[in-house]
């Protein structure tokens, strides 16, 4: 297959099977936000010292942010100190994922070979996805110095302005966290190996054979 033919084939299948996943969202949501929160409560059940987080259904039935992140401040046993964070299961982990399943499955390897990469790209878009809702909850529930944060999260000034920045403009970016970080995924779980990337390239970079029969014998020079 040409080169042309196989760079087509990958956009197509992409944009076919990112629409059907995407489409599905409305018949897999309450599964995909049950094992999110499930997810989610267990790996930040603990912060720090005396902190705790679940990750709750939304009471609102907000269409986006589908899910409450509520962090409570345990070490006071008299009073309940907690804060509530509304987030979107979609946006924060549905959407990296069909990035990065599409891409897999759209990518012209043999299939022992895509299916490998998928089970390592699923594995890394959900450390990416921890990574990211971790950063959000630091510094959701973290305060300048000398208030005092709901969790004993105490960070300098300069720490918590580095936290806010990576924040505001990585990790509450839909574009970069919902796309650009499942392309580098992608990337590393297909062509982590340089074999996979000299497979990749070779139809590129190859001469074109030619064929003996059409080749016109050169004349000896007199």
């Amino acid at each position: 297959m040409s080169p042309r033919k196989t760079v087509l084939g990958f956009f197509i299948r992409l944009a076919v099977l990112y629409t059907v996943l995407i489409a599905s969202w409305p018949m897999v949501r309450s599964g995909y936000c049950g094992v999110y929160r499930k997810m989610g409560s267990a790996c930040f059940s603990r912060l720090g010292d005396g902190g705790t987080a679940t990750f709750e259904n939304d009471p609102t039935e907000d269409a986006v942010r589908d899910t409450v992140v509520v962090t409570v401040n345990t070490t006071f046993p008299d009073a309940r100190i907690e804060k509530r964070m509304p987030i979107s299961a979609r946006y924060t982990g549905y959407f990296p994922t069909v990035v990065v399943v599409s891409l897999v499955l759209s990518t012209p390897l043999a299939w022992p070979r895509r299916l490998r990469s998928l089970a390592v790209g699923l594995l890394l878009v959900n450390v990416f996805i921890l990574a990211w809702l971790g950063v959000s909850i630091w510094d959701d529930i973290s305060e300048p110095l000398p208030q005092v944060p709901v969790h004993g999260f105490i960070l300098s000034p300069w720490a918590k302005s580095a936290v806010h920045f990576l924040v505001v403009n990585v990790v509450d970016s839909l574009v970069a966290c919902s796309y650009v970080v499942p392309v580098f995924i992608w990337i590393l779980a297909c062509f982590g190996a340089a074999k996979d990337r000299e497979s990749l390239l070779r139809p590129f970079v190859e001469a074109p054979t030619t064929d003996p029969s059409s080749a016109t014998a050169t004349p000896p020079a007199p």
